[in-house]
């Protein structure tokens, strides 16, 4: 064996190396890689689709809201509003504030009559639209996933979420939780919860975000999915 086959020159160790590509760690690794069978969704497209939900979602619960909701469960609350905002009005009028600066300076000199106060059909008004606001987003998020796979913003970007332990249709339970965390960080613990689920991005290969790892799934990007169907033979 001559020398040169025993030690080979740096440009044929590397072309060596390049024809044997790094393995990947397990099968999700396999498959939930940018190349793999189920590509998994990048942050970017993510966000498209969520603020596409939000907007359907802002739209159809307040009319949910203002035309169902209210009149039937609560109406006494826009009287009450309407005259609250008439109170602010007067109010205003009378302090005679010509802008903003005159109201702080005002409120610093501690010059100001007392401000009108909400009474309580008011407050109990404003909570129970929180409340009603919370329920549409949390089943909206678990209804559309478990039986579709996919919110309308998803399927308009082409997206699809899938457990990572079947890689079906996430299961109810799953569902609730993703959409639980979804709807608490909207609502309740903003922005804590959204800096926490994003940055779980950092720490994992597939790009799931905090919501998809407590709930075992994963959102998959259906454009680079390289899934080929197989070609029927010519019919002759």
């Amino acid at each position: 064996m001559s020398e040169e086959s025993k030690h080979p020159k740096p440009e044929q160790a590397l072309e060596t190396k390049s024809h044997h590509p790094e393995k990947p760690h397990n099968v999700p690794d396999t498959i939930f890689r940018d190349n793999g069978q189920l590509p998994s969704a990048r942050i970017g497209i993510r966000a498209i689709a969520f603020f596409l939900d939000f907007i359907l979602l802002l739209a159809l619960a307040t009319l949910i809201i203002w035309k169902i909701a209210l009149p039937q469960a609560r109406p006494e609350f826009m009287p009450e509003l309407t005259e609250y905002n008439e109170a602010v009005r007067i109010w205003l009028e009378k302090e005679d504030f010509r802008s903003w600066s005159d109201l702080l300076q005002a409120y610093g000199d501690r010059t100001l009559e007392k401000y009108p106060e909400p009474n309580r059909y008011i407050a109990d008004g404003f909570v129970f639209i929180i409340e009603i606001f919370t329920l549409c987003f949390w089943l909206y998020f678990t209804l559309s996933e478990t039986f579709f796979s996919s919110s309308v913003g998803k399927r308009a970007c082409r997206l699809r979420t899938i457990s990572t332990v079947t890689l079906g249709p996430p299961p109810f339970i799953s569902s609730i939780v993703r959409g639980g965390i979804k709807t608490a960080a909207i609502f309740f613990f903003f922005p804590f919860i959204i800096a926490v689920t994003l940055a779980a991005i950092f720490f994992n290969r597939h790009r799931q975000m905090g919501h998809d790892l407590l709930a075992q799934t994963i959102v998959i990007d259906e454009k680079t999915e390289s899934i080929k169907k197989p070609k029927l033979p010519p019919q002759g």
